[in-house]
């Protein structure tokens, strides 16, 4: 896939990826090094992302990154939240790239928008190109300025409600894999194309060599004369 065609999927973390409440309940309003103890422990997953991002790393060819946009202040925090994901979902590094809260102040501003996502994409080497139409984001707000930015309004995938355990799961995931059976069927009549341009010219070829047989056996024979 070309790295300017391929998916930038883009993740908020708490309230979409991770129930936050979880570590107000347990261990308070403040965010120190407790939280990086216990987070592991104590992290509440979004099934859904959870299965969607299994299906993302399935289709891999069909990607050009994945990406996390974080509230967290603290690295540490976020950090071991991530650790949770990767542990729980496939003990590899999931995300090419983070970007925590002090990474998206903008002139005392906390933004989200196709700039950070271009910025962490050129960061690690991957093209910017035509994000207006390649970026997939995840995420509980309305607020941001990206989803203002898309090509198509369904590139924005709101997480509603906000993900929390006792709250049942009402988003509407379906343009994510609407788009990656898109790229698949494309990959398809693709093969299908260049397949049936190999099979034109092997019956080219036999029919050419046939035609020669033909002729060959149509000549007549020196010791007949």
């Amino acid at each position: 896939m070309n790295e300017d065609t391929g998916l930038v999927l883009v993740f908020d973390l708490d309230d979409t990826l991770v129930a936050s409440t979880v570590f107000f309940r347990t261990f308070g309003q403040s965010r120190d090094v407790e939280y990086q103890e216990n987070a592991a422990e104590n992290v509440d997953l979004n099934g859904s992302l959870m299965y969607l991002l299994k299906v993302a790393v399935e289709n891999k060819e069909f990607l050009s990154a994945v990406l996390l946009l974080s509230n967290s202040r603290m690295d540490s925090y976020g950090d071991a939240v991530l650790d949770r994901i990767e542990q729980d979902f496939l003990n590899d590094p999931l995300f090419d790239a983070v970007a925590y809260q002090q990474s998206l102040i903008r002139n005392g501003t906390y933004v989200k928008d196709l700039a950070v996502v271009g910025r962490m994409l050129e960061g690690i080497g991957k093209s910017s190109a035509n994000l207006e139409s390649r970026v997939l984001f995840f995420d509980d707000q309305s607020s941001h300025v990206m989803p203002r930015q898309f090509t198509d309004p369904r590139q924005y995938i709101q997480i509603t409600p906000p993900f929390q355990t006792n709250e049942t799961d009402q988003t509407d995931y379906s343009y994510f894999y609407e788009r990656i059976n898109e790229m698949k069927e494309e990959k398809r009549q693709k093969s299908i194309q260049r397949g049936g341009y190999r099979h034109k010219k092997t019956r080219r070829r036999l029919k050419l060599k046939r035609s020669k047989a033909r002729r060959s056996r149509s000549k007549p024979s020196h010791n007949a004369l």
